[in-house]
């Protein structure tokens, strides 16, 4: 029998043709085919828009640099430090970066799928996709959690998705996301490199 979550899964498909077409590759929660067309390469606008939203996400990770700088250097590495490396980390497995045009969640839809297929289809541990919507209207986090991730989510992927809004009422040049495949966990004790025999 069909399940509601199937059910829910086909009507949101029904009127998202670059989703269908997504979908339609996938097997056992992997993308192994896609029969839609590559996107184009991002025109000179498109990199200045990137490049406006990368300069963003970088002040926010100094910002979290200097929380890391003002902890008492006596005190053990807290979470600030913790936080500091995760989010570079994440933002260094970023391997594309898309702007997807639209103002309403079927026209954005219709970018951001194809841009999903790029960074799925050869699906690699830690790699990620930045998406900027900068005609999109309404929530850009509603947006991800309703037509990105829990879509994912009911085709398979979604444990091991990690998603994250910028939001532009939160100072962001653009609404956008990011979505990162398989994040690798920061190691708790990474070995300092004296004590590595092989640099010796």
């Amino acid at each position: 029998p069909r399940t509601r979550l199937q059910a829910s899964l086909d009507s949101f498909l029904a009127d998202r043709s670059a989703a269908k077409l997504f979908y339609d590759g996938v097997t056992d929660g992997a993308l192994k085919s896609y029969a839609g067309d590559a996107l184009p390469d991002n025109s000179l606008d498109d990199q200045k828009k990137i490049s406006a939203l990368v300069d963003y996400m970088h002040t926010e990770l100094m910002k979290k640099s200097m929380m890391a700088d003002y902890t008492d250097e006596a005190a053990p590495l807290g979470d600030e430090f913790d936080d500091f490396i995760e989010e570079g980390r994440k933002m260094l497995a970023i391997s594309h970066s898309r702007v997807c045009g639209g103002s309403d969640e079927v026209a954005v839809s219709e970018t951001v799928w194809p841009a999903l297929a790029e960074l799925f289809k050869d699906e690699k541990e830690d790699s990620g996709i930045l998406c900027l919507l900068p005609d999109f209207n309404s929530d850009p986090a509603t947006f991800l959690d309703q037509e990105v991730v829990e879509p994912l989510s009911q085709m398979g992927f979604g444990d091991r998705l990690e998603a994250c809004v910028y939001a532009k009422k939160d100072g962001a040049p653009h609404n956008s996301f990011r979505i990162i495949v398989s994040p690798s966990a920061v190691p708790a004790d990474a070995p300092n490199k004296s004590d590595d025999k092989d640099t010796m």
